[in-house]
């Protein structure tokens, strides 16, 4: 019986062309489009949850697929329990099992049991409400929802207290940009990712932050830098994507930064190849590099990895026998 591994992302409209290094025989490639019932072929967002159903947020609506089809989720004026957008761009399930749904102007919840969304319209203790592009979402280890918003900085949530908190960040004159990707490593430290300004981490809750130095040559490596996506490693380590760096490896112990042995298993070059995408699933590393190659780093070094080249719209599934 064929078990479905992951999901990949693909934006651009080539032919596809698959071809993995001694492990052709594991894989094999099924691409799901407009076609098949989705609900458009631009795939911002992507999620599973814990019923094991996954969730992809497009341009053109919110979709769930249950390995068979489609149910797609859009906008309906005859109905005030369907979401107020279709332009998704970020995803987030909670520990309640609600489904935190950014858009582009704006953040909705769909509460399974209910079978509805609701528009997340929150005052916040600074009196600001989340009205612009939601371009991430994630939780801590204290079970807050924290959701990034352009222009706006950063938001908090308590979901038990029920409380929202916004962060401008205007109190730090060194962010000028968007905040792009976030993370939360294992000591509770906030990682932070911008649209340009680099990398930056607060361990207190944005009371402070700083840029990452690096301690080898006292330099801000990220500064003028797009970081596009932080995820969060084993053994204490940070996988830090950006434009200019591609994908690099932050020992958070020694807090150097290396480029990764996992991603140079896999055929990357340093300084050339920029990531567009990246994030972990199922002991995977997915790399969208120069928009058009997708390449799959297994954890395990001794594991082959698998490159996609000329990647197809739509979603391509990965099955193993």
């Amino acid at each position: 019986m064929k078990k479905v591994l992951i999901f990949l992302i693909c934006l651009i409209g080539y032919q596809i062309g698959c071809h993995a290094q001694m492990a052709d025989e594991h894989y094999y490639f099924k691409n799901l489009s407009v076609q098949n019932g989705l609900s458009q072929n631009t795939v911002n967002a992507i999620l599973q949850d814990k019923q094991g159903f996954m969730w992809f947020g497009t341009k053109d609506g919110l979709n769930r697929y249950d390995g068979l089809s489609f149910r797609k989720f859009k906008h309906d004026d005859r109905t005030r329990r369907s979401i107020g957008n279709n332009f998704i761009t970020a995803l987030y399930e909670d520990s309640k099992g609600d489904i935190w749904v950014g858009t582009d102007v704006g953040l909705y919840i769909y509460h399974p049991e209910k079978d509805s969304f609701r528009h997340f319209a929150e005052l916040s203790i600074e009196n600001t409400k989340i009205e612009h592009t939601v371009t991430a979402i994630s939780g801590d280890n204290k079970g807050c929802v924290w959701v990034a918003v352009e222009s706006q900085g950063l938001f908090c949530y308590d979901l038990e207290e029920g409380k929202l908190r916004n962060y401008t960040l205007k109190n730090f004159p060194f962010i000028s940009t968007n905040v792009q990707s976030f993370v939360f490593d294992n000591s509770g430290t906030l990682w932070i990712g911008c649209y340009g300004d680099g990398l930056f981490f607060s361990k207190d809750r944005l009371q402070t932050l700083h840029p990452y130095v690096s301690p080898v040559d006292n330099q801000k490596t990220y500064e003028n830098d797009v970081v596009i996506g932080l995820v969060k490693g084993a053994y204490n380590c940070l996988y830090v994507g950006s434009l200019k760096g591609g994908v690099k490896e932050l020992n958070l112990t020694s807090n150097k930064l290396h480029w990764s042995l996992l991603i140079m298993n896999c055929g990357l070059v340093q300084n050339r190849d920029s990531i567009f995408i990246i994030f972990e699933w199922v002991n995977m590393f997915i790399c969208a590099v120069r928009s058009t190659t997708l390449i799959l780093c297994p954890i395990m070094l001794f594991i082959p990895c698998v490159r996609i080249e000329r990647v197809v719209s739509g979603l391509d599934l990965i099955l193993e026998v």
